[in-house]
């Protein structure tokens, strides 16, 4: 049976199907990134002050490292590319195996 002739509770039975078997993926991405940038920017700041807190460092000095930490956190060069790799290939895969199940 084709997708266009399926009627109109079909339709909405199937969408809430796929919505249900995706719906976890994307909370879960959603939770591990939120707590990857907010959490990790939020502590990486807080070191930050800690040492010039400790060191004595002007505010310049201060407000540079602070960006130099969020820029390490958020940045090309943290690393975190790999980590949105996996989750792009994860939901692909989900999609996928959805399409063909």
């Amino acid at each position: 049976m084709t997708s266009a002739s399926l009627s109109l509770g079909d339709k909405f039975r199937n969408k809430k199907m796929y919505i249900l078997r995706t719906l976890w993926g994307s909370l879960i991405a959603l939770l591990f990134f939120a707590a990857y940038f907010i959490l990790g920017v939020i502590m990486m700041v807080s070191r930050s002050i800690n040492y010039a807190a400790i060191y004595h460092q002007s505010a310049e000095v201060l407000q540079r490292e602070k960006l130099g930490a969020v820029a390490g956190m958020v940045g090309m060069h943290s690393g975190v590319w790999v980590l949105v790799m996996f989750t792009a290939i994860m939901f692909a895969i989900q999609g996928f195996s959805y399409g063909f199940s």
